[in-house]
C-alpha cells in the first residue's frame, strides 16, 4: 500500500516577509509527489510584501496540479489582510486561535 499522501511538509513564516525574501522563497519550493500536503504555517506572520501573495498563489496553483493538498495557517492580522484583498476563499484559510490539528 502506498503511504505517500500522509507525509505532511510544513513550511513556518517569520513575523515580517519583505519584498527580498519572497524570491529566496521561491527558489526553495520545489514541488515534490511525497508530499501528501502541504502546510504554509504564518500563526506568527503580521505583515508580508504583496508579491508574497503571488507566491502563495503559485504554490497553490502548483500544488494543484500536482495533486498534493495546501493549506495555510494564517494569524488574524494575516487572515483580515488576505480578506481585504478579496484572496479569502482562494485558500483553506485556519487561523491561529483555532485549534485545529494537521491531517494528511
Amino acid at each position: 500500500m502506498n503511504y505517500i499522501a500522509d507525509k505532511v511538509k510544513i513550511w513556518k513564516f517569520p513575523r515580517d516577509i519583505s519584498f527580498e525574501s519572497v524570491p529566496g522563497y521561491l527558489n526553495s519550493f520545489v514541488p515534490k509527489s511525497e508530499y501528501g500536503k502541504v502546510v504554509f504555517d504564518m500563526k506568527e506572520t503580521e505583515t508580508f510584501h504583496a508579491s508574497f501573495v503571488g507566491f502563495l498563489l503559485h504554490v497553490k496553483s502548483v500544488s494543484e496540479r500536482n495533486g498534493t493538498a495546501f493549506d495555510v495557517l494564517f494569524s488574524e492580522r494575516a487572515a483580515r489582510t488576505i480578506r481585504m484583498m478579496g484572496l479569502f476563499s482562494h485558500f483553506c484559510i485556519s487561523r491561529s486561535d483555532e485549534r485545529n490539528e494537521l491531517s494528511a
